[in-house]
C-alpha cells in the first residue's frame, strides 16, 4: 500500500535532521565532542586550561560544520565564541574546586542559556586565573 505522506513517512527534502556527530581532535585525544543542533558538549573540558586552547577547538570545530550543507544547523555555530569560553572557563573553575566534578568536568555549550547563568558563568570565569 502507498503511503500517503502522513506521520511516519520520511521527511520532505527541505527538512533538516541533524544527529550528533562525534569528534575526537587529534591535538586533544582525551576530549570527545559530541556536535547537535541545540548543544556542543565536550567530555573531558577541564583538561583543556587556556583561553587559546579553547578558542582553538572552538574554532576547529566550526570549520568542520562549515564544510556541511547544514552549517548554520549546528550549535557551535549558534553562540559567540566568547560565550562558550565563558561557561567553558566557569566549568574548569568549579572543576578545580572539586565541585560537582562528575557534571564540571565537561561542559555543555546550549544554544539557550537562561541570562541568569551567563552571569553566573561571567562572574565564576573572571575568577578562573588560567590565561
Amino acid at each position: 500500500m502507498a503511503s500517503s505522506g502522513c506521520a511516519g513517512s520520511i521527511p520532505a527534502p527541505s527538512t533538516q535532521i541533524i544527529y550528533p556527530m562525534l569528534i575526537t581532535l587529534p591535538k586533544y585525544p582525551s576530549c570527545q565532542i559530541s556536535l547537535g543542533n541545540s548543544v556542543t558538549t565536550i567530555t573531558n573540558s577541564y583538561r583543556i586550561k587556556s583561553i587559546s586552547d579553547m578558542e582553538d577547538v572552538i574554532d576547529t570545530l566550526r570549520e568542520k560544520v562549515n564544510e556541511l550543507q547544514t552549517k548554520d544547523d549546528w550549535a557551535i555555530n549558534k553562540r559567540t565564541k566568547v560565550g562558550m569560553i565563558i561557561k567553558w572557563r566557569a566549568h574548569n573553575l568549579l572543576y578545580a574546586l572539586d565541585i560537582y566534578p562528575y557534571r564540571t568536568g565537561s561542559v555543555d555549550l546550549d544554544t539557550n542559556e537562561p541570562w541568569y547563568r551567563k552571569l553566573g558563568y561571567f562572574i565564576l570565569s573572571t575568577l578562573y586565573l588560567r590565561w
